[in-house]
This record gives structure tokens, C-alpha cells and sequence, in this order.
């Protein structure tokens, strides 16, 4: 099944823990991995659902909202050193992939099908069916949370120099 999302709101990256990190070494490297832990993500937005879901055929699109739960993550990062007037050295991001594990999902899928009881009975079998449900919408989820670890790591390292980091040693 294919799921896109036009616009889209997401809340719970203020409440990440990271876990581990490689590849802050002194000697910038091409890129770096975080792995993470955040008690839930919630997304809300505007989708487009097209395919099967456990059989069953969908072509939907409207509000949608997401919570996802006891989520695990590690997002790979590609980067690049960038020499900037200050005379320091900053990572300039060029790519982010993500792969998130959830223990947890509830979604409501507004227009899920063209009728209303059918939808919500749909919602109701994505809850109750979350495991299977979560391999089908994986791909168009992980590409939202890779897009919204993107942003975050950009503001992140536009403003804090990678020479600040081994100031001291």
C-alpha cells in the first residue's frame, strides 16, 4: 500500500533520549549515527492511501492522525565538512535515513474508504491488527520521521560548529 502525507505535523522529538552515537570523531567522517528512544511520535496531517490493506482494497484521503509508541530509532546521516568565514568547521547535512521500531499503533484514517462506517471499521482493524498494519505503512511513516530528523539536524549542526565540540581537548 502506498501512503503519502501532503502536510504534515509532527510532535515528540522533545522528548527523545539518544542512546548511542558514532562518528563524532575529531576528524569529521562522512557521517554519524544516532540511535534513540522516544515514548510516542504522533503525526497529523493530510494523506493519500492508495492498495491493499490486509486484503482489503483502499483508496482514501483526509485528516489522519498517528501514535505511534515506545518508539526505537537509529538515523544515519550523511555529511560534509563545510569551512565557513569564521574559520571553523561545520557538518553540512546531505542525507538522513531512519529506521524506526515501534511497540505501539493507533491511527484514525478519515475517507479511509468512501463510506463512514466502513472507514471507522477499518480504523478498528488497524488497532486491533497494529503489527501487521505497521510493516504495511513502515516505508511512508519512516519517510516522514526521516524528513522531520533531517530538519532537526540541520538547525542542529547550522549552528553548532564542529570544532566547538573538541574546543578543550
Amino acid at each position: 500500500m502506498n501512503l503519502k502525507f501532503n502536510t504534515l505535523t509532527v510532535r515528540g522529538f522533545e522528548n527523545t533520549t539518544i542512546i548511542r552515537a558514532k562518528g563524532f570523531d575529531q576528524e569529521m567522517q562522512r557521517g554519524f549515527e544516532l540511535s534513540g528512544w522516544t515514548p510516542q511520535i504522533r503525526l497529523n496531517g493530510i494523506y493519500e492511501a492508495d492498495g491493499k490493506l490486509m486484503l482489503l482494497p483502499i483508496q482514501g484521503k483526509g485528516q489522519a492522525e498517528v501514535l505511534l509508541t515506545n518508539c526505537q530509532f537509529t538515523c544515519r546521516a550523511k555529511a560534509i565538512e563545510d569551512l565557513r568565514t569564521d574559520g571553523k568547521r561545520y557538518a553540512k547535512i546531505t542525507k538522513v535515513k531512519c529506521l524506526v521500531d515501534i511497540h505501539g499503533l493507533h491511527a484514525n484514517f478519515e475517507n479511509l474508504v468512501d463510506n463512514k462506517e466502513l472507514s471507522d471499521s477499518m480504523n478498528e482493524l488497524i488497532y486491533n491488527n497494529w503489527q501487521d498494519v505497521w510493516h504495511t505503512f513502515r516505508k511512508g511513516i519512516s519517510s516522514a520521521v526521516d524528513n522531520v530528523a533531517e530538519t532537526i539536524l540541520k538547525r542542529v549542526v547550522n549552528k553548532l560548529s564542529y570544532d566547538d565540540f573538541y574546543e578543550y581537548l
